[in-house]
Protein backbone atom coordinates (compact mmCIF):
# COMPACT_ATOMS: atom_id res chain seq x y z
CA UNK A 1 0.00 0.00 0.00
CA UNK A 2 2.80 2.67 0.94
CA UNK A 3 4.44 2.01 -2.89
CA UNK A 4 1.01 2.87 -3.75
CA UNK A 5 0.48 5.88 -2.51
CA UNK A 6 3.95 6.92 -3.30
CA UNK A 7 3.65 6.21 -6.67
CA UNK A 8 0.30 7.92 -6.98
CA UNK A 9 2.43 11.37 -5.52
CA UNK A 10 4.78 11.03 -8.30
CA UNK A 11 2.92 9.96 -11.25
CA UNK A 12 -0.69 10.73 -9.98
CA UNK A 13 -3.16 8.65 -12.79
CA UNK A 14 -0.38 7.00 -14.32
CA UNK A 15 0.25 5.53 -10.92
CA UNK A 16 -0.29 2.14 -12.23
CA UNK A 17 2.31 2.31 -15.14
CA UNK A 18 5.22 3.21 -12.40
CA UNK A 19 4.42 0.21 -10.43
CA UNK A 20 4.50 -2.19 -13.23
CA UNK A 21 7.85 -0.78 -13.95
CA UNK A 22 9.43 0.21 -10.47
CA UNK A 23 12.78 -1.71 -9.52
CA UNK A 24 13.49 -1.64 -5.90
CA UNK A 25 16.69 -2.09 -4.46
CA UNK A 26 16.52 -3.57 -1.11
CA UNK A 27 19.29 -3.10 1.53
CA UNK A 28 21.27 -6.45 1.73
CA UNK A 29 18.89 -8.64 -0.98
CA UNK A 30 20.99 -10.23 -2.98
CA UNK A 31 24.12 -10.76 -0.52
CA UNK A 32 26.07 -7.36 -0.92
CA UNK A 33 25.46 -4.86 1.72
CA UNK A 34 23.71 -1.71 0.13
CA UNK A 35 24.60 0.73 3.14
CA UNK A 36 22.97 3.86 1.54
CA UNK A 37 18.91 4.93 1.52
CA UNK A 38 16.62 2.86 -0.22
CA UNK A 39 16.68 4.07 -4.04
CA UNK A 40 13.73 3.57 -6.14
CA UNK A 41 14.41 3.32 -10.24
CA UNK A 42 11.34 4.11 -12.04
CA UNK A 43 9.65 5.43 -15.86
CA UNK A 44 8.50 8.57 -16.18
CA UNK A 45 7.88 10.41 -19.34
CA UNK A 46 7.18 13.95 -17.67
CA UNK A 47 9.84 15.19 -20.10
CA UNK A 48 8.42 13.93 -23.25
CA UNK A 49 9.60 10.50 -23.66
CA UNK A 50 10.02 7.39 -20.97
CA UNK A 51 13.12 7.69 -19.29
CA UNK A 52 14.68 6.29 -16.14
CA UNK A 53 14.99 8.28 -12.89
CA UNK A 54 15.95 7.65 -9.17
CA UNK A 55 14.54 8.65 -6.05
CA UNK A 56 14.63 7.86 -2.39
CA UNK A 57 12.09 5.95 -0.54
CA UNK A 58 9.73 9.01 0.31
CA UNK A 59 9.95 10.36 -3.00
CA UNK A 60 12.22 13.22 -2.76
CA UNK A 61 16.11 13.61 -4.65
CA UNK A 62 14.67 12.64 -7.98
CA UNK A 63 16.76 12.24 -10.32
CA UNK A 64 16.79 11.57 -14.10
CA UNK A 65 19.34 8.75 -14.67
CA UNK A 66 18.66 8.03 -18.72
CA UNK A 67 19.17 10.47 -21.56
CA UNK A 68 17.86 8.53 -24.15
CA UNK A 69 16.37 9.99 -27.24
CA UNK A 70 13.76 7.64 -27.61
CA UNK A 71 11.96 5.28 -24.74
CA UNK A 72 14.22 3.81 -21.93
CA UNK A 73 12.30 1.05 -20.09
CA UNK A 74 12.92 -1.81 -17.74
CA UNK A 75 15.68 -0.54 -15.09
CA UNK A 76 17.15 -3.29 -13.24
CA UNK A 77 19.68 -1.80 -10.29
CA UNK A 78 23.05 -3.66 -9.28
CA UNK A 79 22.80 -5.34 -6.04
CA UNK A 80 25.61 -2.70 -4.63
CA UNK A 81 23.54 0.20 -5.77
CA UNK A 82 25.86 1.96 -7.84
CA UNK A 83 24.58 1.01 -11.33
CA UNK A 84 21.44 0.62 -13.34
CA UNK A 85 21.18 -1.79 -16.47
CA UNK A 86 18.12 -0.49 -18.75
CA UNK A 87 16.20 -0.60 -21.85
CA UNK A 88 17.08 1.88 -24.39
CA UNK A 89 15.36 1.93 -27.49
CA UNK A 90 17.18 4.67 -29.47
CA UNK A 91 18.23 2.41 -32.51
CA UNK A 92 16.99 -0.64 -31.81
CA UNK A 93 16.47 -1.63 -28.02
CA UNK A 94 19.59 -2.40 -26.37
CA UNK A 95 21.42 -2.99 -22.61
CA UNK A 96 22.52 0.40 -21.40
CA UNK A 97 24.25 0.67 -17.84
CA UNK A 98 24.51 4.06 -16.20
CA UNK A 99 25.57 4.97 -12.23
CA UNK A 100 22.38 5.61 -10.35
CA UNK A 101 23.37 9.76 -10.61
CA UNK A 102 22.89 9.27 -13.97
CA UNK A 103 26.47 9.80 -15.12
CA UNK A 104 28.36 6.89 -17.29
CA UNK A 105 25.24 6.04 -19.47
CA UNK A 106 26.92 3.32 -22.02
CA UNK A 107 25.87 0.83 -24.76
CA UNK A 108 26.59 -2.73 -22.80
CA UNK A 109 24.87 -4.82 -25.81
CA UNK A 110 26.28 -3.53 -28.78
CA UNK A 111 24.56 -5.77 -31.15
CA UNK A 112 22.05 -4.90 -34.23
CA UNK A 113 19.17 -7.23 -32.83
CA UNK A 114 16.46 -6.55 -29.69
CA UNK A 115 17.51 -6.90 -26.20
CA UNK A 116 15.26 -6.52 -23.70
CA UNK A 117 14.49 -7.32 -19.81
CA UNK A 118 17.98 -6.93 -18.51
CA UNK A 119 18.85 -8.08 -15.28
CA UNK A 120 21.56 -8.50 -12.70
CA UNK A 121 23.10 -11.73 -10.77
CA UNK A 122 22.66 -11.81 -7.20
CA UNK A 123 27.02 -11.16 -7.09
CA UNK A 124 26.84 -7.99 -9.65
CA UNK A 125 29.08 -9.53 -12.21
CA UNK A 126 26.44 -10.44 -14.51
CA UNK A 127 23.32 -9.58 -16.22
CA UNK A 128 20.65 -12.17 -18.11
CA UNK A 129 18.56 -10.55 -20.88
CA UNK A 130 15.99 -11.79 -23.69
CA UNK A 131 17.41 -11.02 -27.37
CA UNK A 132 14.52 -10.77 -29.75
CA UNK A 133 16.24 -12.44 -32.99
CA UNK A 134 16.15 -15.89 -31.72
CA UNK A 135 13.98 -15.42 -28.32
CA UNK A 136 16.49 -16.80 -25.88
CA UNK A 137 17.83 -15.71 -23.23
CA UNK A 138 21.43 -15.09 -22.84
CA UNK A 139 23.78 -13.74 -20.25
CA UNK A 140 26.97 -11.71 -20.09
CA UNK A 141 29.10 -9.66 -18.12
CA UNK A 142 28.26 -6.25 -16.50
CA UNK A 143 30.82 -4.95 -19.24
CA UNK A 144 28.77 -6.51 -21.86
CA UNK A 145 31.78 -8.93 -22.76
CA UNK A 146 31.53 -13.07 -22.99
CA UNK A 147 27.74 -12.91 -24.33
CA UNK A 148 26.56 -16.69 -24.27
CA UNK A 149 22.77 -18.40 -24.63
CA UNK A 150 21.46 -19.78 -21.94
CA UNK A 151 18.10 -21.44 -23.83
CA UNK A 152 17.61 -22.94 -26.98
CA UNK A 153 13.98 -24.57 -27.34
CA UNK A 154 12.79 -22.24 -29.85
CA UNK A 155 9.91 -20.91 -27.47
CA UNK A 156 9.82 -17.24 -26.52
CA UNK A 157 11.73 -16.98 -23.03
CA UNK A 158 11.09 -13.07 -21.58
CA UNK A 159 11.56 -11.71 -18.02
CA UNK A 160 14.27 -13.53 -16.42
CA UNK A 161 14.89 -13.41 -12.34
CA UNK A 162 17.90 -15.09 -10.62
CA UNK A 163 17.15 -17.16 -7.43
CA UNK A 164 19.43 -15.63 -4.34
CA UNK A 165 22.37 -17.45 -4.70
CA UNK A 166 22.81 -17.07 -8.41
CA UNK A 167 22.86 -20.61 -9.39
CA UNK A 168 19.31 -20.86 -11.42
CA UNK A 169 17.06 -18.45 -13.56
CA UNK A 170 13.63 -18.47 -13.71
CA UNK A 171 12.08 -16.66 -16.98
CA UNK A 172 8.29 -16.93 -18.41
CA UNK A 173 8.14 -19.10 -21.41
CA UNK A 174 5.87 -18.75 -24.00
CA UNK A 175 4.80 -20.10 -27.36
CA UNK A 176 3.66 -23.50 -29.44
Amino acid sequence: LYYQQLARKIMGRKAIYILLTISILITGACGRVYDGPLKIAFISSRDGNPHVYVMTEDGSNQVRASNGINSDTEPSFSPDGVLIAYNNSDTTDQIYLVNADGSGEHNISNMAEIHTNPTWSPDGEKIVFHRDIDNELYIMNKDGSSKTVLTSSGLTKTYPTWAPDGKKIAYIESGD
